[in-house]
């Protein structure tokens, strides 16, 4: 079908040009050297061929047909497959965005997304978490308070009413739940600091053992009236820290007053303080009576009491082992409790120490 032709009409190469084919010029720097003819193609005139033609269009247009219907079964198929997860995770955020902390997403897949669903399952569970603790924190704080307000309420009718005079008793009556109140209310804020990350604390270095020292000393006295001993273990060398002198003192006191309030005369307390390069160790150790093994890890628990008698009274506000807990973290310590060989209890505060003590 193709045919050179040079630039007087001479054929070249190839069949002679028919009528009805298709010339192209040859140019060599804008002149033509010569054409290119190019026959048209011969139109099929058998009717084996034509229909052998026909035949094979329709093969085509089915198959194409078949594989396209296919390519959309198996695109929906697997968009199903890929959407299906996707709208389970978008379902189950509009539940949780809704308030229903209960709605879970059944994990079905070892991919990503199967991966997704599982890290979704987990926020849920801890979202419920917090809202139960939260929940039992605000109905722990409520009756905490109901106490005192009853007592004072039932104290002011009396007064009232005339059945009871404002004297000496009445007078230090109100004063103590007021203060009980108060110190209820100043524990509930320090914790809301710690939780908050608000703590403005006036770090410094300081002597830690010169600081136990000074508050063992007069606090002899109050253990002795108590019935109990007061012994320490303070090593001689300076223990140097990088902490807030107030927080650390309140924590000194909350264990001090820990021991004051449940340990039984006659009893005792040892109090050791110890540091190497390892870090700071301090250790408040008493007598009897101890702590059953499964609430030891719950004393760190805001509200929590281990025992239905220690009330209200003689048990504080159930927040000053949660205060300790808050301060020691706050300076990037950890603390622990245990039985003690008294057969009481022994918490133990670990605190880092300072890179260069020599310096301060």
């Amino acid at each position: 079908r193709i045919s050179l032709i040079d630039a007087d009409g001479r054929l070249l190469i190839g069949p002679p040009p028919v009528k009805g084919g298709r010339t192209v010029n040859i140019d060599v720097d804008g002149t033509a050297v010569g054409y290119v003819a190019i026959a048209p193609g011969e139109a099929l005139s058998n009717p084996l061929d034509l229909n052998f033609a026909e035949t094979q269009q329709r093969s085509i247009y089915a198959a194409a047909a078949a594989a396209l219907l296919l390519a959309a079964l198996m695109s929906a198929v697997v968009a199903r497959q890929f959407t299906r997860p996707i709208r389970a995770l978008a379902n189950g955020a509009q539940s949780i965005a809704d308030g229903d902390l209960e709605s879970r997403i059944a994990v079905k897949r070892n991919d990503e997304l199967g991966d997704l669903a599982r890290d979704f399952n987990q926020l849920a569970d801890t979202l419920q978490e917090n809202r139960e603790s939260r929940q039992r924190w605000v109905a722990d704080i409520a009756h905490e308070l109901r106490t005192p307000l009853a007592i004072l309420r039932g104290e002011l009718d009396a007064l009232e009413d005339g059945v009871r005079t404002f004297d000496t008793d009445t007078r230090e009556s109100l004063q103590a739940e007021v203060a009980r109140l108060s110190r209820l209310v100043g524990d509930l804020h320090d914790l809301s600091v710690y939780d908050e990350g608000a703590l403005h604390a006036q770090l410094e270095f300081l002597d830690l053992g010169e600081l136990l020292r000074g508050m063992l000393r007069p606090a002899t006295n109050r253990f002795d009236d108590a019935g109990l001993t007061l012994t320490s273990d303070v090593q001689a060398e300076p223990v140097i820290v990088l902490g807030d002198l107030r927080r650390l003192e309140q924590l000194i006191t909350n264990l001090l007053e820990n021991t004051l309030r449940y340990t039984d005369a006659p009893g005792e307390l040892h109090v050791s303080l110890q540091a190497d390069p390892a870090g700071i160790r301090l250790a408040f150790s008493d007598s009897a009576p101890g702590v059953p093994d499964d609430a030891l890890p719950l004393l760190f628990d805001r509200l929590y009491r281990v025992h239905e008698s220690r009330n209200r009274q003689t048990g504080g506000s159930g927040l000053g082992m949660s205060i300790c807990k808050a301060i020691v973290e706050a300076h990037n310590g950890t603390i622990t409790a245990e039985t003690s060989d008294a057969g009481g209890l022994t918490v133990r505060v670990s605190l880092p120490v300072v890179a260069d003590a020599s310096a301060v």
